[in-house]
């Protein structure tokens, strides 16, 4: 077995939707094997592993709806999978749980979700016309 290297240093490696789901959902054959194996090196600190934003806008749309997983399991999963060892999110990890904790409690759908999380992070309003901004505390929405 390799030596776990300094995350800093080790080569990062962005990761695609359906690998996230083989992870999670474990169908597709011996694709969700292969996902379980990297998941399990980057943990392990062999390898260094980015989850994009948009792949994390994609992971939850086809996590509900095609897979039709309710939004405390989604929230759950995600969490769990965004603060494993060796996984790296382009947007703030604290920030993202936020938005799912907003997306699971409010049930907005995640654009908002995110965006009011981010607002709540960087201490910004948020333009909408849409008044379910107003649900989520420490975060204010500028009306036009």
């Amino acid at each position: 077995m390799n030596e776990p290297q300094d995350l800093d240093t080790m080569l990062k490696s962005r990761i695609d939707t359906n690998i996230i789901i083989r992870f999670l959902v474990g169908d597709g054959g011996d694709h969700a094997g292969k996902a379980r194996d990297l998941f399990k090196r980057a943990t392990e600190g062999e390898e260094s592993l980015v989850l994009c934003d948009t792949v994390f806008i994609e992971t939850v749309f086809v996590l509900q709806s095609y897979y039709k997983h309710n939004r405390a399991d989604i929230a759950k999963a995600l969490i769990a999978l965004i603060r494993l060892p060796g996984i790296e999110t382009e947007t703030e990890t604290a920030t993202l749980a936020q938005a799912l904790e907003f997306y699971e409690i409010k049930g907005v759908d995640w654009a908002d979700a995110i965006v009011a999380a981010k607002a709540k992070a960087a201490d910004q309003p948020v333009y909408s016309f849409d008044n379910h901004f107003d649900k989520f505390r420490g975060v204010k929405r500028k009306q036009l």
